[in-house]
């Protein structure tokens, strides 16, 4: 039984990077699509999308749909900046 269930969720890990694989080609994906995409929750992309962090479109005003670029440049916008890169702000600001 133990073992089903690994395999279970080991296929269902394959499954996931096969479908995420697929949706990195493709410009626009639904709410679904989005989630799976990004790895997250529904509930959390609800919450994301209605207060208006996470960017995306509902051109009937009904379903929700994503630009893959735009979800692409969302994650990438909390980066964290290196040691090199702080001291070298810091150097800057100190003698401006």
């Amino acid at each position: 039984m133990n073992r089903k269930r690994t395999l279970n969720k080991s296929l269902d890990k394959y499954e996931k990077i096969k479908l995420r694989l697929a949706l990195s080609t493709k410009k626009a994906l639904t709410f679904c699509e989005g989630c799976i995409y990004l790895d997250l929750e529904e509930s959390y992309v609800y919450k994301l999308t209605s207060a208006g962090v996470l960017p995306y479109c509902k051109p009937l005003g009904k379903k929700i749909f994503f630009d893959r670029e735009k979800l692409d440049e969302w994650k990438l916008s909390g980066l964290s900046k290196s040691c090199q890169q702080k001291e070298i702000e810091a150097a800057t600001y100190v003698t401006a």
